[in-house]
């Protein structure tokens, strides 16, 4: 079992261990399920499809249900083509919690160890079952997202569990079947996400 606070001495020879496991070649495609509550909200928002990684910030993102939508990064941009409605083009740099997901995914599918501690103070507990968590160092960032974490098993990143003011995010990865319901966020990651 490996158990660590943010100091980078402590950090680098976990931190490498977890990336190894995860690291990819890409194309890699997951199919995934979004459970997203927001308080404009009266009911969580979910929906499914595909994520694919293209290499470094390099993403696209369809989804299939209940709508039709496909989101790509590339050239540290974000387009979105949703049917019957016009393209949307979102620099990243305008966007800080699309800077720290995509950031941190693309450094973690990379197994780019200076990358994620370039830009996140980490955090890591467990070892069979294990949770990530990946804390902005730039104050900005900090102020839209406090933290990125993952929780998976082995080799496998199963739940990313974004967090921000007013809006909260689960996407299970590899899931094809609708996750468990649950009456509020918190409990929703309890029931389909491990824990150490």
């Amino acid at each position: 079992m490996f158990l660590l606070s943010s100091a980078p001495a402590l950090a680098a020879p976990a931190l490498d261990a977890l990336l190894a496991g995860l690291k990819r070649d890409p194309p890699v495609s997951e199919p995934f399920q979004d459970i997203r509550y927001r308080r404009a909200l009266k009911a969580p928002l979910v929906s499914s499809g595909t994520l694919t990684w293209n290499g470094g910030l390099e993403f696209e993102r369809s989804v299939t249900s209940p709508y039709r939508e496909t989101g790509r990064v590339r050239n540290r941009t974000l387009t979105v083509t949703r049917e019957r409605r016009p393209e949307r083009i979102i620099p990243l740099a305008r966007a800080p919690e699309l800077q720290v997901l995509f950031g941190g995914l693309s450094a973690l599918f990379a197994g780019d160890a200076a990358a994620i501690e370039a830009m996140f103070t980490v955090e890591i507990d467990g070892d069979d079952t294990w949770r990530l968590r990946l804390v902005p160092k730039d104050a900005v960032l900090r102020e839209r997202v406090d933290a990125l974490e993952l929780r998976g098993e082995g080799t496998q990143a199963r739940c990313l569990i974004l967090r921000q003011p007013g809006a909260e995010a689960l996407t299970l990865l590899g899931a094809t079947r609708a996750p468990a319901t649950a009456p509020d966020f918190a409990t929703l990651v309890e029931r389909n996400c491990p824990l150490p």
